[in-house]
């Protein structure tokens, strides 16, 4: 009995030194090593997450707000980048890093986007804030409304560029990543932030401007950074982008982009404490990211993921495509064909329906389960068609079918005709035959009838 009371002390005692100290995994020695206050690191064309650190914690964004302001004048001057923009007079005196812009002063768009993400210009950002929707206000709200498009739900920008203390200027690394993403989609902006210098020509005011990148990882063969326990340059080969930013209060910032091996990876470090700190740990995210990862990619960005049926639309059966691509991102040592998907498209549709129109989804499985899905969009605009688009019938085929009946009824009247023409032209042959005949036959009669007349004559 008492050995029994003494053993259960001695397990009852065991479970609660269990119970009170917390065991905790082994590091992977393999991860990245980061300092900064928040990083994170995903696969730019799937989306995935493969490293993060304080992700969600709400941050000032600094200069990282530009990306945005980049992306709204792109899309906003349709890639037309050698429009002409004046400066407004909101746009001069702005502190910071600047290109000193003068009122009246005319640029072409691309000098100024150039200016705003290589240097950093924070009186470029104001002009186009101004210029795009008349204001600094209209324009922040009009960052926020796209920014919750890309699903960064965390976000609010109250100006174009990031110079503010204010707490309600805020973001975090993962929705810093999220509007990466969409930006490195767009291929002009691609151009830009790649670009390591750019010389902006005289203009009607100001001599020749040079700017450089500040981004290190573009040009930074005499900046080193110290990356999980080495020196090493921040310059890195496969780095595509895209911006720094700094602010008293944000701290050290940069939102990197890298290509390798058809992998491309976006990776965000804020409120670093030491200019290197944001550097060093992209660097280390990035090696991270491609020694241990790969991209299968099922279908491209706007490869076609079927047709959908849409009832009372000028068209009605419309290819559907999968606007950002399908991706799934692999471990190392996972084969391509763990990475499968399913198309699923919507039913019931009507129009009329805009391009880009969300009608399905792409489900995206890692070895059978289900890691992601994308979405399947409408490759045209579909108007309202006829009455007869209502039972599927879409207006091009109905014309189709109209013309085609009209152009078998003029075959089959101009057909019945030339019959018609031919059996009266028969008729009238034999019409004539007959008459012929008949006179011939009448001429045989009459001379037979000589003949027989001249036999009987009695001389």
């Amino acid at each position: 009995m008492r050995k029994r009371v003494i053993s259960f002390l001695l397990a009852f005692t065991v479970l609660l030194v269990f119970q009170a100290v917390p065991v905790y995994a082994a590091a992977d020695d393999s991860s990245p090593q980061t300092v900064c206050t928040s990083d994170i690191l995903i696969d730019a064309d799937s989306g995935q997450v493969l490293y993060e650190k304080n992700a969600d914690r709400l941050l000032q964004p600094a200069s990282l707000t530009k990306m945005m302001t980049c992306l709204l004048a792109i899309e906003h001057y349709k890639g037309d980048l050698d429009q002409k923009i004046t400066v407004p007079k909101e746009a001069v005196g702005v502190g910071g890093n600047s290109l000193d812009l003068k009122a009246g002063e005319v640029f072409t768009v691309r000098q100024l986007l150039y200016g705003m993400m290589l240097h950093s210009c924070n009186d470029v950002a104001v002009c186009f804030a101004v210029n795009i929707s008349g204001s600094v206000s209209a324009f922040a709200d009009e960052m926020n409304a796209r920014a919750k498009e890309v699903g960064a739900v965390h976000t609010n920008f109250i100006n174009p560029n990031g110079l503010t203390e204010s707490s309600s200027h805020i973001t975090t690394a993962h929705d810093i990543a999220l509007i990466a993403q969409e930006c490195m989609r767009n291929a002009t902006f691609r151009k830009i932030v790649k670009t390591p210098r750019y010389t902006i020509p005289a203009t009607n005011m100001s001599k020749e401007r040079k700017v450089k990148t500040t981004d290190q990882l573009l040009v930074g063969t005499k900046f080193s950074v110290t990356v999980n326990g080495v020196k090493r340059y921040a310059r890195y080969k496969y780095a595509t982008g895209v911006k720094t930013g700094l602010m008293p209060t944000a701290g050290y910032c940069f939102c990197g982009a890298a290509t390798k091996n058809d992998m491309d990876l976006i990776a965000v470090a804020m409120k670093g404490s030491a200019d290197q700190d944001r550097f060093a740990d992209v660097i280390s995210m990035f090696d991270y990211g491609f020694d241990n990862y790969h991209t299968v990619q099922l279908l491209g960005r706007g490869d076609s993921a079927g047709h959908v049926w849409i009832r009372n639309g000028h068209y009605t059966r419309v290819e559907a495509v999968a606007k950002n691509g399908a991706f799934v991102t692999l471990t190392s040592n996972e084969a391509d064909d763990l990475a499968t998907s399913k198309v699923v498209l919507k039913k019931g549709l009507k129009a009329p329906l805009k391009a880009g129109t969300v009608v399905g989804k792409v489900k995206l499985y890692e070895d059978g389960t289900k890691v992601g899905s994308e979405d399947v969009v409408l490759a045209k605009t579909v108007a309202v068609g006829g009455p007869w688009s209502a039972i599927y019938i879409s207006d091009h085929v109905f014309i189709g079918g109209v013309i085609l009946l009209i152009t078998l009824l003029i075959l089959i009247t101009v057909i019945g005709r030339r019959r018609r023409i031919r059996k009266r032209q028969r008729e009238e042959r034999r019409r004539r035959e007959k008459e012929k005949r008949a006179m011939e036959i009448a001429r045989e009669r009459a001379a037979q009838q000589k003949r027989n007349n001249n036999r009987d004559w009695p001389f």
